[in-house]
């Protein structure tokens, strides 16, 4: 296989649009997945999440 035959354009590699945490207290969280240039960390400081 040549190199230029391996580079496929795939537009989504999942069908999800965000992450939901629900936490113990019934209290939900969204964050947006996106595509930075950079690479990006989050930190939820939460207990018994589901």
């Amino acid at each position: 296989m040549q190199a230029s035959a391996a580079l496929i354009f795939l537009p989504e590699v999942n069908d999800s649009n965000g992450l939901t945490i629900v936490c113990a207290n019934s209290e939900e969280l969204w964050r947006d997945l996106d595509n930075p240039r950079w690479l990006a960390t989050g930190f939820f400081s939460e207990q018994d999440c589901r």
